[in-house]
């Protein structure tokens, strides 16, 4: 289901360093990394996209007809790009000029040959980049132990509905929950959480094939006011197991690990309304209970006592947590921690 566009607006930054590239991926190869999913249910993030298809700097906006809907969507205009009509059914473009809008993630509608019209709002002539949306059938490269038309991976839509997919055992094909209807090209967007409920303990490989590239820069991932929002930062698993070297190495901007501290995870600095938003993390496995809540303020992460600071509590790499905005929608801007800017 398509995420809705909170109202941004994209300006004009320095596009000194990508200005008019056109070109096909540079975006680093990493591979795949798995998974060791507990019975019971987990929450998880993909940390890896697909490649660059394209990226310049517009040639110029303008404002699109509405969505169906009233979303607002822009035109941008690339001159000379010569693309086919509608050739990007399953793709986005996400905002890669330095600014406060780095990072932002519109779904593609529909191109010309020289004009790409998005979901959302843009203006200046900012540099962008349009990559295929990671996929179900993209990210789970192999499903381990999960049972076919039992275990399930589920995601929570903007709208606050679930939807539940279920592996078919045959192919790595993926239906909806009436165990009928394909669900392979079913989106997991960048910095959205899924929760996998599996019958045992399995290892899953994720990446791989399209959905194997290191993602450069920011995320920006909308939270939605009253909604269950599991979001998680876009980043490689560098460690996935205890046995791993960097398994308890703290990852920071400068060093890759296999665990995140708070502090580092942009919720600080993302405009959540102090001591009111909050952040949740889980126990993996069976029921998926919470772990612990915690609250921003002042640039310090904080325990549910409001006065424990908690900035060096650590999240596993690869795992999802809810981010709860109570009064109004927000957007969480993930930073890059691997690799190092």
């Amino acid at each position: 289901m398509k995420r809705t566009v909170l109202p941004i607006i994209v300006l004009a930054a320095s596009l000194s360093q990508v200005a008019n590239a056109q070109t096909s991926s540079s975006t680093p190869i990493i591979g795949y990394y798995k998974f060791d999913v507990p019975a019971g249910q987990s929450a998880w993030v993909c940390g890896f996209v697909t490649k660059k298809d394209f990226q310049s700097q517009a040639t110029s906006v303008a404002p699109g007809a509405n969505m169906p809907d009233g979303t607002p969507t822009t035109v941008i205009t690339q001159t000379g790009a010569g693309w086919a009509n509608n050739a990007f059914p399953l793709h986005y473009v996400e905002i890669i000029s330095a600014g406060a809008t780095q990072g932002l993630i519109m779904d593609v509608v529909s191109n010309t040959a020289t004009t790409v019209r998005v979901r959302g709002t843009v203006t200046g002539t900012p540099t962008y980049c349009i990559r295929k949306h990671a996929t179900l059938k993209g990210v789970f490269q192999d499903i381990g132990a999960l049972v076919p038309f039992s275990d399930s991976v589920t995601v929570y839509n903007s709208n606050n509905t679930l939807s539940s997919y279920f592996p078919t055992g045959t192919g790595g094909n993926w239906v909806a929950d009436d165990f009928a209807t394909p669900a392979n090209d079913s989106i997991i967007y960048p910095g959205q959480g899924f929760i996998i409920a599996a019958s045992s303990n399995t290892v899953i490989t994720t990446g791989g094939g399209e959905v194997s590239y290191v993602k450069t820069g920011p995320t920006q991932v909308p939270v939605y006011r009253g909604q269950t929002n599991f979001v998680g930062h876009v980043t490689p698993l560098v460690a996935t197991q205890p046995a791993d070297p960097l398994y308890n190495v703290d990852g920071t901007a400068t060093v890759a690990g296999g665990r995140v501290k708070l502090v580092d995870l942009g919720i600080t600095t993302s405009g959540l309304e102090p001591f009111v938003d909050s952040t949740t993390l889980f126990t993996q496995g069976g029921n998926l209970d919470p772990a612990g809540g915690y609250y921003v303020s002042g640039g310090n992460v904080y325990a549910d006592d409001f006065a424990t600071i908690s900035n060096n509590v650590t999240l596993r790499n690869g795992y999802s947590v809810v981010i709860s905005a109570e009064n109004a929608n927000r957007v969480v801007t993930f930073p890059q921690l691997y690799p190092a800017n």
